[in-house]
């Protein structure tokens, strides 16, 4: 099995909850591989603090993930996909159909060691990449 289908499988296997519904999100990216080139299903491994002006005070790990496993519990909540090379306003609309509570794109300057470019933005838009667009953060509470 590829790895790849192991984070498709989990994605199915935490259900649905809220507005997040993971069959239905496993099937429409298995549907559609051309829009992307992989995804990953997590946590966003961290707690921001804020003081009641917005600035950040602390920054907690998160563990949640590890409470739910022994009761079959997925304490996961975002996806991290990344698009093909031109796909990616494809790609959003695709994702804009899974109700999600957020979606932004991290920029290549944030995320570019998703991607075999890594510091090589050049590359990257030689490649077709958007440099506004590496990575697709999409979130549900």
């Amino acid at each position: 099995m590829r790895p790849q289908d192991v984070y498709l499988q989990l994605i199915e296997a935490a259900g649905q909850w809220n507005s997040f519904n993971g069959l239905e999100i496993a099937r429409s990216l298995r549907a559609n591989p051309e829009l992307w080139r992989a995804v990953l299903f997590c946590d966003c491994g961290y707690y921001r603090l804020f003081d009641v002006e917005g600035n950040i005070t602390a920054i907690q790990t998160e563990y949640s993930v590890l409470r739910g496993l022994p009761d079959d519990t997925l304490f996961l909540d975002t996806l991290r996909i990344t698009p093909q090379a031109g796909r990616e306003g494809q790609l959003e609309a695709l994702v804009e159909t899974w109700d999600a509570d957020t979606a932004k794109w991290l920029s290549f300057a944030e995320a570019s060691s998703a991607h075999p470019y890594r510091q090589e933005e050049s590359a990257f838009v030689a490649a077709g990449f958007d440099t506004s667009k590496a990575v697709l953060e999409v979130w549900w509470d």
